[in-house]
């Protein structure tokens, strides 16, 4: 508006935590993650320890702890794939939150840290693990190379938690989750031996996977989010403050008078003649971070900008727009349990009256499409009333 054994292009936003507190088996959480690495050298390919807290301010905590073990077979494999061996991004302003350590072991010598590089590309900045890095320890038999990256006390813009930990097919996986909030945590995610991870939790609970599982699905989702409809009231609520900070005058669009499809047709060219598509550092995000003035005087737009600001033109001029929150780049989640961004990554808006959507980063002459023919996904959930429109 973001597998397996070769790690190439993984993306990770992770957390920690104190290590006092309680795990929902009753031990430290500490202890808890040193119990279940302790044996990770006797697993074939390795092990993966999540620990998620989601405090009482629906802020959250993350840890995750990786465990691979390296034979030359594998060590290959991983040299042909990619340079970059492990990366992990988060946003530059978190970049004090970020603690990342990588060390190269083998029962028989002292263990080895490993250099990881800073980058940034873009918006986000990375912490890069370069295969190059690892050839002086000379990885072989034994060999295990052990990541542990966290973000701590990460808050969100809506005051809600929602996110994915990823499992990996053939590796012994726990998922650690103490939920500390008012509202319960809803997770949903992959069948583990026939056993599906979906419903509410308050408390605790710990989910495992052992190494020799049939894991269907590679992310569990979580999130605070009710449902749905909380999700997109949320969003709207952002929304409802940028249209009512600065709404601005309308951009000067030459309107026909004869009907309303063609003041529609006429604000919706205008617009796309004076904004270009950008995703910035200014506008980054699933929320809406600039107001209708404001954008008009950069000339430029993402899905966000551009739904709230023609729902602005559109209402000076008399029509009523809705925006409606979507995806694009897979289908809906089977059970629509969890609420996110995960899937829900794209913005456009519904013109009720005339049974009409518009997506003005569809290009020139693509903007407006109606139900059937729209391409760019199943379901939307209305922004303000949260009701489900069926875009295709």
């Amino acid at each position: 508006m973001g597998k397996g054994m070769s790690l190439r292009g993984w993306i990770l936003v992770w957390a920690t935590t104190a290590c006092m507190e309680v795990a929902a088996a009753g031990q430290p959480v500490g202890k808890a993650e040193a119990d279940f690495m302790a044996g990770c050298g006797r697993e074939p390919s390795g092990c993966a320890f999540t620990r998620l807290v989601i405090h009482p301010d629906q802020g959250f905590s993350r840890v995750d702890h990786l465990v691979f073990n390296l034979d030359a077979s594998a060590w290959s494999a991983l040299r042909r794939d990619s340079d970059v061996f492990w990366q992990a991004v988060h946003e530059c302003a978190d970049t004090g939150k970020a603690h990342i350590g990588a060390t190269l072991m083998r029962d028989d010598r002292p263990g080895v840290a490993v250099p990881v590089r800073q980058a940034r590309t873009g918006l986000y900045c990375l912490s890069v693990l370069d295969s190059s890095a690892l050839e002086a320890a000379n990885p072989g038999s034994g060999m295990r190379l052990s990541i542990r990256y966290s973000l701590d006390r990460m808050r969100s813009v809506h005051g809600r938690t929602h996110g994915v930990v990823p499992f990996f097919a053939g590796m012994r996986s726990r998922l650690l989750v103490i939920n500390g909030g008012d509202h319960p945590l809803w997770l949903d995610g992959p069948s583990i031996d026939g056993g599906l991870v979906r419903g509410p939790i308050s408390g605790g609970t710990v989910v495992d996977a052992p190494g020799a599982s049939r894991v269907e699905g590679d992310t569990l989702r979580y999130s605070t989010f009710q449902g749905w409809d909380e999700f997109a009231r949320a969003y709207g609520e952002r929304e409802s403050a940028m249209l009512g900070a600065q709404p601005g005058a309308p951009m000067g669009v030459e309107h026909p008078a004869q009907g309303r499809r063609e003041r529609i047709q006429a604000v919706v060219a205008g617009l796309s003649r004076r904004l270009t598509y950008a995703y910035t550092q200014a506008n980054a995000g699933g929320y809406p971070r600039r107001t209708p003035s404001s954008i008009r005087k950069s000339g430029y737009a993402d899905c966000k900008d551009f739904s709230l600001l023609l729902a602005d033109e559109l209402r000076q001029h008399g029509i009523e727009a809705v925006s409606v929150i979507t995806g694009t780049t897979s289908p809906a989640p089977p059970s629509l349990v969890v609420a996110g961004f995960e899937w829900a990554d794209h913005v456009l808006v519904w013109i009720p009256s005339e049974q009409l959507f518009v997506d003005m980063t569809a290009g020139a002459g693509r903007e407006m499409l109606g139900p059937a023919s729209a391409v760019f996904g199943h379901l939307g959930f209305e922004v303000a009333s949260g009701q489900t429109v069926v875009i295709r």
